[in-house]
């Protein structure tokens, strides 16, 4: 309004500026009927530029990501101050899993935020935080563009992204990016990110109807396949409605490793289908063992471990530990976080103990970190306060991100082990996964021995709600559900004892029904 205002009083020229403002807002109004347009983003810019930037909204819609992100690309390139366009090709490359490109063109963005309105403004720092993997202040911005705009869609498909791919405090953080993208989908029936989505959710709903409708749709986009999407939800589906033993895992890896890992990570949720996850994630690692499949077999690994744990094939669990050459990274230390969730592993869990007992000091800062909370949780709090002041040293020498978070989450544990709860409740609470979401399958990333030990002191202490939220972040649908799994056994009981404090029968039956799909 405040365009239109100063033009409809500067002259001639001003006039025809303003008559090719609305005709360019008209245009987009067009294609994209049930989106907000700001029209004064676009104010004086050239014909070119604007093209650019509508083709770039039309496939962005679509799902057809990498089309959009060179379109949105060729409207920066043709104007560096453009800001809209630069914060609409950050998203569309942070789909396309083009991270660096992401972070530039958020920067360029800021750089050049006077063009946004304030919600935009909003919105591109909540998209600077999140691809900083800063989950809790992502959220504070979104919801600040949300609280300007109640019904934007796009602050409301960043919350939902917060909660989908990192580790934000919030509770229960499966319903609640489900609610983020239910809301985008009935403000604009059309968008490819929250249908793309919101397929996955109505999987492991095992709502297969809806789930199936809302495929179609998606499919009726033309979305990308360049990021295997559509590949991804086609296994998901399929998996859902035959078994894992009427797929061909074989030909689908051949197909695409990554979109198997990505799909049967996602079928793992919660424990929803595990018998999926499981024969997926065996198929990833059988096909390739060359040096270049290390990463994808190496996530499989941890993803299979977890859902073993948590079905409680013990032997298959072993198995799979103690054939370490495998993998570029020794998968033996997964037996003390397994053990700690519950597992009965605690025998070679304590050989573990000894092994990098006797390679100490000559230990990275997460083997440090791993012996340190065996050594609070069987009894030996010196050892464990010894271990952590080597890593709080270590963390003043090196400044390193990840040496700092496994002294604070140490500090934790040790405060756990000589029964100082209050203090161990501050320190666990304080802690906040900050890696990007790549790297939240390690166990000393997402924090999840940290938030099952917090859950249980709520308990004790008889704070029934917070220990349930927090026993309920186990079914976050990012990638520290590689993970995530084995914690789910401990993490029901935790849920039934504050459910049944707290009289919560439906709550209760819920439990119930996930723990039957696990076998248990």
């Amino acid at each position: 309004d405040s365009v239109i205002a100063r033009a409809d009083t500067a002259g001639p020229r001003a006039e025809a500026g303003l008559l090719g403002v609305r005709a360019v807002g008209s245009l987009l109004l067009v294609l994209l009927p049930e989106e907000t347009v700001d029209v004064s983003a676009i104010a004086g810019r050239d014909a070119g530029t604007i093209q650019s930037f509508v083709e770039g909204e039309r496939h962005f819609h679509a799902g057809q990501f990498q089309r959009a992100f060179e379109s949105y690309s060729a409207a920066v390139v043709q104007d560096s101050t453009f800001a809209l366009a630069a914060v609409k090709g950050a998203q569309a490359a942070s789909w396309l899993h083009r991270a660096e490109e992401a972070r530039g063109l958020i920067g360029l963005a800021l750089a050049h935020h006077g063009s946004l309105t304030p919600r935009r403004r909003f919105f591109a720092r909540g998209l600077e935080a999140f691809f900083s993997a800063q989950a809790d202040t992502a959220l504070h911005y979104f919801d600040r563009a949300i609280g300007i705009d109640e019904t934007w869609p796009e602050a409301w498909t960043g919350l939902g992204e917060v909660y989908t791919h990192l580790l934000p405090r919030a509770s229960p953080p499966d319903s609640l990016a489900k609610d983020a993208f239910a809301r985008v989908f009935a403000a604009t029936t059309h968008s490819a990110p929250a249908l793309f989505h919101l397929v996955e959710f109505a999987i492991r709903d095992r709502d297969l109807g809806r789930a199936s409708d809302l495929l179609e749709q998606y499919r009726a986009a033309d979305p990308d396949t360049t990021g295997y999407a559509t590949n991804k939800l086609e296994l998901m589906m399929q998996c859902a409605e035959r078994s894992s033993s009427a797929i061909d895992w074989q030909n689908h890896v051949e197909t695409g490793p990554g979109h198997v890992l990505e799909a049967v990570r996602s079928l793992g949720v919660g424990g929803a289908y595990p018998d999926c996850a499981i024969e997926g994630f065996r198929a990833v690692i059988a096909y390739d063992t060359s040096l270049a499949g290390e990463p994808l077999r190496y996530a499989a690994a941890v993803g299979l471990q977890s859902m073993l744990v948590a079905t409680n094939r013990i032997d298959e669990v072993i198995l799979l530990l103690d054939t370490a050459s495998l993998y570029p990274e020794n998968l033996r230390p997964h037996y003390i976080i397994d053990a700690l969730a519950g597992a009965p592993v605690e025998d070679r869990a304590e050989e573990e103990a000894e092994r990098l007992r006797s390679g100490f000091p000559d230990l990275r800062d997460w083997e440090v970190w791993c012996l340190g909370i065996w050594e609070a949780h069987r009894g030996r709090p010196r050892e464990a306060r010894a271990l952590r002041d080597t890593l709080v040293a270590w963390s003043l020498a090196n400044d390193r991100r990840r040496t700092k978070l496994v002294a604070a989450s140490l500090s934790a544990h040790v405060a756990l082990a000589e029964a100082d709860t209050a203090l161990a409740i501050r320190l666990l609470e304080a802690l906040s996964p900050n890696v990007r979401r790549g790297s939240l399958y390690f166990p000393w990333e997402s924090l999840g021995l940290e938030r099952l030990f917090l859950a249980k002191t709520l308990l004790a202490r008889g704070r029934y709600e917070e220990a349930f939220e927090t026993a309920a972040l186990f079914d976050s649908p990012g990638a520290a559900n590689l993970l995530y799994p084995a914690f789910l056994p401990a993490s029901f009981g935790i849920r039934s004892e504050a459910a049944g404090a707290l009289g919560d029968e439906e709550a209760l039956q819920a439990i119930e029904s996930r723990l039957r799909a696990l076998g248990r």
